[in-house]
């Protein structure tokens, strides 16, 4: 995997092979699809397979309004992590008062899908990826000086120590004392999205999985005053969530915003060959992922997570 595995973060994207959005589907995240329209064609699935409900009763939606005037935090892999998998969530919150704080463990500098980077160093697409990480954090109202940027190599998350890394998150943490941190499933849970069905950049990416194991320990790690002291005083986070699409526990209604949310991820310039896709391909995502939590009635498209505690 050449690019930086997290456009779109590979949510389950199914989107049409010949009438865009609205016929059939491929199982594909936006940037494999993406390259899919100048490479060979993915495997391609009926649209009634990727927006039958899953549960029984309709899923809840998240209480936003809890958040109002409190700090939260979403911690991820790469640039671009944040605005595909809650970036409707985060413009709603940055205009309700919410102070939102992003956590990027790594700089993005193996990812490349657009000519704009094709000839660039390692060194000098990690600069691009952070004013680009910056440009679509003004999109959503979140201020440059609350996204952290933690510099770790690209597709190399699980060869740094862990101990480095918990402590890395832990020192954030402490200085942005937030009240709810969302960050990625630890471990593969999606188990109706395969790697071989193109599903590479959702739970079994390793970048993935490791930043939602850092910041599953790292929440426990920095409420305790006795360990690293050096690192500030101990602050207890009280909320904690994962980025879901397919056995959300919560919703959040974006379909007055996900214009917005798709201007966000296109300012990630490196991240998209073809910008006019962002937005139907987000509306499909986005969509079935409001049929499976079984609110379609209620949210045209949605974002889902699952409430850890």
């Amino acid at each position: 995997m050449k690019s930086s595995r997290a456009l779109l973060l590979a949510i389950c994207l199914l989107v049409c092979a010949s009438a865009w959005v609205s016929t059939v589907s491929a199982t594909l995240p936006l940037r494999h699809w993406l390259r899919s329209r100048h490479n060979a064609p993915r495997q391609l699935h009926a649209e009634k397979q990727d927006h039958a409900p899953l549960r029984d009763s309709p899923t809840p939606p998240l209480d936003t309004s809890q958040f109002q005037s409190k700090t939260v935090a979403f911690v991820s892999a790469h640039p671009d992590d944040i605005e595909a998998s809650a970036g409707g969530l985060i413009y709603r919150l940055t205009q309700q008062g919410t102070n939102v704080h992003y956590i990027i463990f790594t700089n993005g500098d193996k990812g490349c899908v657009n000519a704009v980077c094709a000839n660039m160093t390692n060194e000098q697409l990690a600069v691009t990826r952070m004013k680009e990480q910056a440009d679509a954090g003004a999109v959503l109202g979140v201020p440059r000086e609350n996204i952290h940027l933690l510099d770790f190599e690209d597709s190399m998350l699980t060869s740094y120590p862990e101990v480095q890394l918990r402590m890395r998150l832990v020192a954030v943490l402490r200085q942005v004392k937030p009240f709810a941190v969302f960050s990625w499933e630890p471990s593969p849970t999606f188990r109706e999205l395969q790697p071989q069905q193109g599903f590479l950049d959702l739970g079994f990416h390793p970048d993935h999985m490791r930043s939602g194991v850092i910041a599953l320990d790292a929440h426990l790690n920095s409420g305790l005053d006795r360990l690293w002291p050096e690192l500030g005083p101990a602050w207890t986070v009280t909320q904690y969530y994962m980025f879901d699409w397919i056995h959300a526990d919560v919703y959040v209604d974006i379909t007055d915003v996900i214009e917005t949310k798709a201007k966000a991820f296109n300012a990630h310039v490196s991240q998209v060959p073809l910008p006019s896709l962002v937005l139907p391909t987000l509306q499909h995502i986005n969509a079935a992922v409001a049929n499976r939590s079984g609110v379609a009635q209620e949210a045209t498209y949605a974002e889902g997570f699952v409430e850890y505690f």
